[in-house]
């Protein structure tokens, strides 16, 4: 499953001291990445980025860190199940999914997130479009390969930010190996080239790598797989990941909804047609395109309902002694029947979910380990790296409905809409109170981006670039007090470093 280039890091390091046992020796190379992950600026800023809620609103709701930890969680379980797989069918012991490895793509897999959430993202993308673009996948990549403070290069000057005197880039970031950095690249694309070949204007955000990271993306192919031309690049680790995330997303998200308010079982049920009829199209779509999910399955907005009301009486089995409530999954419910329906559904199973935290916390853990037993596994003999896993076809299923229910009754409420808005509309302005002056650093830049700034005079995109970075490394609140004290909205004390 690993080989010697798998633990190999993109640049040398200085030799261990002597007086100590060489690290290895006690904790493979996978280990210290995950050490690197975690004891970095970098994944401790998490705390202070939004998931769904805004942190000022409670400390119930989850952060971008505490969602990665969940992640990271999940995609050990994942990767134990596996493993347990691999054991039952005796398959050679060097066959295992490392779960270093894959905890470390869990916690990582974020780090890139700019503040406010898809908005930030949005906005930075709107001003970089022209420099590059931004993605949060991508600037997860560039933390972990060149931003994050750990490794500077040899020939790198202290003094000139981890350049040369030449204006050289010697920043090594973590210098994790080239299998850590292959867990979290998600998206096989070049962003510039993607934006220069794109017909569709009114796009904004494009995924992938970007162009300032192509030839570190070459080594990550060829040390992992043997070559660097290999299309939709995705190990094994990443693939746990990303199942992990979505599993998490569709769950925990509806759990802080039903605690805050914002949505109930039977709220789930009573949307408009035009509402099912959005998913039921986008579900059936990702199903045609998924390799492995059954082509004959066909969601309908009924099914929708289905899936949602099966989900709960699965979830509690709770004994639904109230006459009519079949009826939920009918779209004729009207009058005296649904005003029924609702006072009596909703306070004895409806508020059960949504006000009590015992069964809040039951109804997530059982739905993430059923959709864990739905999991499947096929080794790759040629290439363990690319063996693939994916999801039941019902589980899939049940993911990303519960996904895009969660994405369009919370994200795209009016509630969270205003203070994602407000959000970007402060990372938007920041942008342009540091936009690029010649060569001169934006007075407002720390010391220690200045000097990055300053690397290359003259040449626009390293500018811009400079600027997004520092941006994208914000925490929401971080971002806000900035803005307040450029433009006198609750200014914070002068005292408080930039």
């Amino acid at each position: 499953m690993y080989t010697n280039n798998d633990r190999k890091r993109h640049y040398l390091e200085l030799e261990y001291d002597p007086r100590e046992h060489d690290p290895t020796e006690y904790r493979t190379e996978f280990r210290r990445d995950l050490a690197r992950v975690i004891h970095s600026h970098s994944f401790r800023r998490l705390v202070g980025k939004t998931q769904l809620f805004p942190n000022n609103e409670s400390d119930f709701f989850r952060n971008r860190l505490t969602h990665s930890l969940e992640v990271a969680q999940i995609a050990k379980s994942i990767s134990l199940k596996i493993n347990r797989t691999l054991d039952e069918k005796e398959i050679d012991k060097d066959i295992r999914i490392d779960l270093d490895l894959v905890e470390l793509s869990g916690l990582a897999h974020d780090i890139g997130h700019p503040p406010f959430g898809h908005q930030g993202e949005e906005i930075l993308a709107e001003k970089m479009r022209n420099h590059g673009g931004f993605e949060g996948n991508a600037q997860t990549l560039r933390i972990l390969s060149k931003i994050e403070k750990k490794i500077i290069r040899p020939d790198g000057l202290l003094g000139h930010g981890g350049f040369n005197k030449k204006g050289d880039d010697y920043r090594g970031g973590m210098n994790l190996t080239s299998r850590s950095l292959a867990s979290i690249l998600k998206y096989d694309f070049n962003i510039k080239e993607n934006i220069k070949h794109s017909k569709d204007k009114n796009k904004i955000v494009f995924k992938g790598y970007y162009d300032e990271e192509a030839e570190l993306v070459k080594w990550i192919k060829k040390s992992v797989s043997g070559e660097y031309k290999i299309k939709n690049f995705k190990t094994i680790e990443c693939q746990i990941m990303d199942i992990a995330d979505d599993i998490t997303y569709s769950t925990y998200d509806l759990e802080d909804a039903f605690k805050a308010g914002f949505i109930s079982p039977i709220d789930m049920l009573i949307q408009d047609t035009f509402f099912y009829e959005g998913i039921s199209k986008e579900v059936n779509d990702l199903i045609q395109n998924n390799e492995f999910a059954d082509k004959s399955e066909k969601i309908t907005p009924d099914s929708i309902k289905d899936i949602i009301s099966d989900l709960f009486k699965f979830m509690f089995q709770l004994p639904l002694e109230i006459e009519g409530v079949e009826n939920l999954n009918r779209n004729d419910i009207s009058g005296e029947e649904y005003s029924f329906l609702k006072n009596q559904y909703t306070t004895r199973y409806n508020d059960l979910i949504t006000k009590n935290g015992y069964t809040r916390a039951h109804f997530s853990s059982q739905l993430i380990k059923h959709t864990i037993s739905g999991i499947n596994f096929e080794l790759n003999e040629d290439k363990p790296v690319f063996s693939k896993i994916w999801l039941d076809t019902s589980d899939l299923i049940r993911v990303e409905v519960l996904k895009r229910i969660a994405f369009k009754t919370q994200i795209l409420s009016p509630k969270l809409q205003a203070q994602e808005l407000r959000g970007k509309r402060i990372v938007g302005e920041i942008f342009d109170y540091l936009l690029p002056n010649g060569n001169n650093p934006p007075k407002l830049l720390p010391d220690d981006f200045k000097i990055i700034y300053l690397q290359k005079p003259g040449i626009e995109t390293h500018q811009y670039r400079t600027i997004c970075d520092y941006i994208a490394c914000m925490t929401d609140r971080y971002a806000m007090e900035f803005y307040g004290r450029i433009t006198s909205e609750n200014p914070s004390s002068i005292f408080k470093m930039f």
